[in-house]
């Protein structure tokens, strides 16, 4: 798979090795200021991301890229849902995938460029019942 960037038509980053541009950060302190939860959110976070806006082009570094997601959970609840969807629809494709060559799929590797796939199976996850969800 290709160095992880921002996908094209949710607009959300990919979750393992996410790097995060400075257009992106821009767009998530825009949304926050319309919607009214930029002054809810803790001073230190905001100071942290506008200096991260101002200083870097990409975020490579696992402190600001656990910030950023827990912004984007505070920010925007449907980035939020499709975040958590992106990451159990790739924890389940990678099993899906394993299982399939197990019997012989050579092709199963290409399912993880079906981004629309990776969120299906995400999106059926997290609406399963809690007490029925298998551990992934």
């Amino acid at each position: 798979m290709k160095p992880n960037h921002e996908i094209e038509n949710l607009g959300l980053p990919e979750v393992k090795n996410m790097i995060i541009t400075r257009k992106y950060l821009i767009s998530l302190k825009k949304s926050a200021l319309r919607q009214g939860t930029w002054f809810k959110i803790d001073k230190i976070k905001r100071v942290a991301l506008e200096i991260a806006i101002k200083t870097l082009k990409i975020i490579r570094s696992e402190a600001l890229l656990q910030l950023v997601k827990e912004l984007i959970y505070l920010i925007d609840k449907n980035k939020a849902l499709l975040l958590q969807a992106w990451e159990m629809g790739i924890r389940i494709i990678k099993l899906r995938i394993k299982q399939a060559e197990k019997i012989g799929y050579r092709k199963a590797r290409s399912w993880l460029k079906d981004k629309q796939l990776i969120i299906q199976l995400g999106i059926a996850y997290l609406n399963i019942p809690p007490a029925y969800r298998p551990t992934i």
